[in-house]
């Protein structure tokens, strides 16, 4: 029988959420094993509400608008409304690809017209928490509504006579105009006008965040972290407490990933020291209490890589009895070289990521 997952959600927000929370079970590499990655998002939403670690580039917050108010200019009907959105925004792909590069956040540069996630499902979130999209509910129920509300707009401004100061009632209403050729040249650089705009959302939407706060009054940093920013002092007290805080939390959790890891890369050497007493019936006793200290001393054992290697991996071959005999037990050691698909490099033992040694039972634990 077939399994199925389903929610309920009463909002955007809360959509959104569900949608992070289902987009980690894509990433092959999350893992999240007691379950805190609440506490993380609780972190991420205080200190830069509205961002998420799936968007890329802050244009597309203008991108998406104007698209839809592209085909409202078009009185596009609310049933073709899903369909011509998501050409449009695939349609930037291409041209960006060209202005920025591969590496640049482009969305849909390997999906291309397979891309599942579009841009304005990534951000209407973000879109909704800074008011630059006025509509009270999710994209799918905007689509739905999309015909209603432009022609509740073209009522609204007969009656005002065409005046300029017809409510919109989609977008908000200082909403930068796009550029002429946006749709054919579109670029990831701000205009001034453009940036103004966006502060002055966080000023009225976040104005307790630190993403306000780095937008306003601080310089532009390349940091790793938050805590690490060089005008960290200039924070005020409730953000440098948070930040500690926050610290802590990712120290810790970095550091028993480190160890899990650490554990299941030595799983190898372990095995193969532990059993070492075993294949000499006459081994004393004591002799295999200190084998045995040494294996759990080396299963937690952290080892200083050598140049140009970043994980070290240790794969017992013949413990089971499916492998070489009982007298050519071997340990491979493999090392993953810094390059962009290390994980693969483990993985297929190529070239001189891999380095195999045999030990000897009888002489190595003299």
């Amino acid at each position: 029988m077939e399994s199925t997952l389903a929610w309920l959600d009463f909002n955007a927000a809360e959509r959104e959420r569900t949608q992070r929370v289902l987009a980690l079970f894509e990433e092959r590499d999350t893992r999240d094993e007691l379950g805190l990655g609440g506490i993380r998002d609780s972190f991420a939403d205080h200190f830069f509400p509205g961002t998420s670690t799936i968007q890329t580039r802050l244009r597309y917050l203008f991108f998406i608008p104007w698209i839809y108010q592209d085909l409202e200019r078009r009185r596009t009907p609310s049933r073709e409304v899903a369909a011509r959105a998501r050409k449009l925004e695939l349609d930037l792909t291409e041209p960006l690809l060209k202005a920025h590069g591969a590496d640049a956040g482009v969305f849909g540069r390997v999906a291309r017209e397979r891309l599942k996630r579009l841009p304005s499902s990534v951000y209407w979130a973000a879109l909704r928490q800074y008011d630059i999209c006025r509509y009270q509910g999710g994209r799918e129920d905007f689509h739905r509504d999309f015909e209603s509300l432009w022609r509740r707009r073209m009522r609204t401004r007969e009656e005002n006579d065409g005046g300029r100061d017809a409510l919109d009632y989609s977008w908000h209403p200082k909403l930068p105009a796009p550029p002429a050729d946006f749709l054919q040249s579109p670029t990831f650089l701000l205009t001034n006008n453009e940036a103004e705009f966006f502060r002055h959302c966080l000023e009225a939407r976040c104005p307790d965040s630190l993403l306000m706060f780095l937008a306003w009054r601080c310089k532009p940093a390349d940091v790793d972290f938050p805590w690490e920013h060089p005008e960290l002092a200039r924070f005020s007290e409730g953000h440098r407490e948070l930040l500690e805080h926050a610290r802590l939390f990712s120290e810790t959790m970095h550091g028993a990933a480190r160890i899990s890891f650490r554990w299941r890369s030595n799983e190898g050497l372990f095995d193969l020291v532990s059993r070492l007493p075993e294949m000499n019936p006459q081994t004393p006793a004591a002799t295999t209490r200190n084998v045995l200290e040494l294996a759990e001393q080396l299963h937690s054992t952290e080892w200083q890589c050598p140049e140009g290697f970043d994980e070290l991996q240790f794969s017992s071959l013949g413990l089971s009895g499916k492998g070489p005999s009982r007298t050519h037990r071997i340990t491979s050691i493999t090392s993953a070289r810094r390059r962009r698909n290390s994980r693969l490099a483990t993985t297929r033992w190529a070239g001189s990521s891999m380095t195999s040694f045999t030990m000897h039972p009888r002489t190595c634990w003299r």
